[in-house]
C-alpha cells in the first residue's frame, strides 16, 4: 500500500551549519552541508531589511506626532484667545455674558429629553435684568 516514501520533516538547529528540507525516509542520514557564509549573508540582509523597516516607520511617527504635536498647540492658543474674548466680553457687558450662555445652552437643551424647557436669549436677558421702572 506504500506508493513511495512519504516526505517528512527534519528538525536540526542552524547552530551546526546543517540545514535539511524534506527528508525521506532512504536517506534520512545523507544531509546537505550549506555554506555559514551563505547563512550569515541572508542573516545580515534579513537584519539590514528589518531596521531599515524599522527606520521608515519610526520616520513616519515622528512627522505625525510632530503635526499633531502643532495641532494641538494651536487649538492651545485659540482656546486662550476665545477665554480672552469671553473675559472681555464680562466686563464690557455683564448682561450680555448670561444671554450668551443661555443661547450656548439651547441647542443641549433642544437635544435632552422633553418636558425640560430652555429659555431663549431673550428670556434669559429678561430674567436676570431687574423690571425697568416707568
Amino acid at each position: 500500500m506504500a506508493a513511495g516514501p512519504v516526505p517528512t520533516h527534519s528538525v536540526n538547529s542552524f547552530a551546526d551549519g546543517v540545514v535539511t528540507g524534506l527528508v525521506t525516509p532512504a536517506s534520512a542520514t545523507s544531509r546537505e552541508r550549506v555554506d555559514p557564509k551563505i547563512i550569515a549573508a541572508m542573516v545580515n540582509r534579513f537584519v539590514a531589511d528589518s531596521a531599515e523597516f524599522l527606520q521608515a516607520f519610526a520616520r513616519k511617527a515622528e512627522v505625525r506626532l510632530l503635526e499633531l504635536s502643532r495641532k494641538l498647540q494651536r487649538l492651545e492658543q485659540l482656546v486662550k484667545l476665545f477665554e480672552t474674548k469671553v473675559k472681555g466680553l464680562e466686563a464690557a457687558e455683564p448682561k450680555l455674558v448670561p444671554a450668551l450662555v443661555a443661547c450656548a445652552a439651547a441647542p443641549a437643551a433642544a437635544e435632552s429629553p422633553a418636558g425640560d424647557e430652555a429659555t431663549g436669549p431673550q428670556e434669559a436677558e429678561q430674567q436676570s435684568s431687574p423690571p425697568a421702572e416707568a
